[in-house]
C-alpha cells in the first residue's frame, strides 16, 4: 500500500536524511521563471532566476570525489 503524504511532510523526510539542498520549481515558480533553493541548515528561502541558477550552483554546491 502506498501511503499518500504532503509536500512538507516530503522536505522534513528529506532534511532529516541530509539533503543539503533543495529545489523547487512549482506553479508560482513556473509561471514567475525562477526555483526556490531552500539549505537545509538555514531557516530562509531565496529564488532565483532560470538563467542565473547554473552559475549559482557552479558557485555553491560542492561535489565530492570518491577515490
Amino acid at each position: 500500500m502506498i501511503k499518500r503524504v504532503g509536500f512538507g511532510i516530503k522536505m522534513k523526510d528529506w532534511e532529516l536524511i541530509g539533503i543539503p539542498h533543495f529545489f523547487i520549481v512549482g506553479k508560482n515558480e513556473a509561471t514567475k521563471n525562477i526555483v526556490t533553493h531552500k539549505l537545509r541548515t538555514m531557516p530562509n528561502k531565496n529564488s532565483l532566476q532560470i538563467e542565473d541558477m547554473e552559475m549559482f550552483v557552479e558557485k555553491n554546491i560542492y561535489m565530492i570525489e570518491i577515490i
